[in-house]
C-alpha cells in the first residue's frame, strides 16, 4: 500500500481549494442547507468544578458539518469545525480551539437544542463532560446565503485534508483516504457525479 507524504497532503488540499474556486453555478441552482443553526451554552465537566461558556455555529452540507466554535474563559479558544457529520438529528464534530487543544462534541442537535457529551484534549490535560446548548437566532459570523451543495462538499473536504496529521505517513494515508470517502459520499448526495475529484491528480 503506497504511503502519502506530507507535501502531497498539502498538494491535495491546494487542489481542493483550486477546485472550490473554479466551481461556478447559477444562483438559482443553489439549494438551502438542510441544517443551519447557532447555539450558546456551557460545557460542564463531569467533575462539576469546571464550566466553559461556548457558542457553536453549524451548517449541514449533505451530511457533512461545517461551522465555527468559540469558547470563553477559563479555556478561551475558537476555530472552524475540522471534521463533523450530521445524521438524522445527531451531530458529531471536532474542532481545534488552539494549537494542541481539540474539542469533540457529540449529541442530539435540533433547531432549539444541542445536547450531548464532549471531550477536551490538550497538551497538558484532558477532560470530559456534558453540554446542553440552546438555539440562538441572533447574528451569525457565517453568511446565511444558501450555498451550492457541491461547493459545500469541496469546502468540507479541504478542511478535512488540512486537519490531517503530519509526520506519520500511515496516519496521513488513512486520513486522506477517509477524506476522499467522505467527499465522494457528499458529492453523491449532492448529485454531483460529474464534479472533479480533488484527490485525483
Amino acid at each position: 500500500m503506497p504511503l502519502i507524504p506530507s507535501p502531497l497532503i498539502r498538494h491535495l488540499a491546494s487542489a481542493a481549494l483550486a477546485a472550490l474556486a473554479a466551481l461556478t453555478t447559477p444562483a438559482n441552482a443553489a439549494e438551502p442547507a438542510a441544517f443551519n443553526a447557532r447555539y450558546e451554552g456551557k460545557l460542564v465537566a463531569d467533575s462539576g468544578d469546571v464550566s466553559i461558556p461556548v457558542s457553536v455555529e453549524l451548517r449541514d452540507a449533505q451530511g457533512i458539518l461545517t461551522g465555527w466554535v468559540r469558547t470563553e474563559q477559563p479555556l478561551a479558544g475558537s476555530g472552524p469545525v475540522s471534521a463533523g457529520d450530521y445524521n438524522g438529528g445527531s451531530c458529531n464534530l471536532r474542532v481545534r480551539l488552539s494549537p494542541g487543544t481539540t474539542l469533540r462534541m457529540s449529541g442530539s442537535c435540533q433547531a432549539r437544542i444541542f445536547e450531548g457529551k464532549y471531550t477536551l484534549n490538550s497538551s497538558t490535560q484532558g477532560s470530559s463532560g456534558s453540554f446542553r446548548l440552546e438555539g440562538n437566532s441572533g447574528g451569525s459570523r457565517q453568511d446565511a446565503t444558501p450555498i451550492n451543495p457541491l461547493t459545500a462538499c469541496l469546502n468540507a473536504n479541504t478542511r478535512c485534508l488540512v486537519a490531517c496529521p503530519q509526520g506519520d505517513y500511515n496516519a496521513e494515508f488513512l486520513c486522506a483516504n477517509r477524506c476522499r470517502q467522505r467527499f465522494q459520499a457528499c458529492k453523491g448526495k449532492a448529485g454531483g457525479g460529474g464534479a472533479a475529484d480533488p484527490l485525483r491528480p
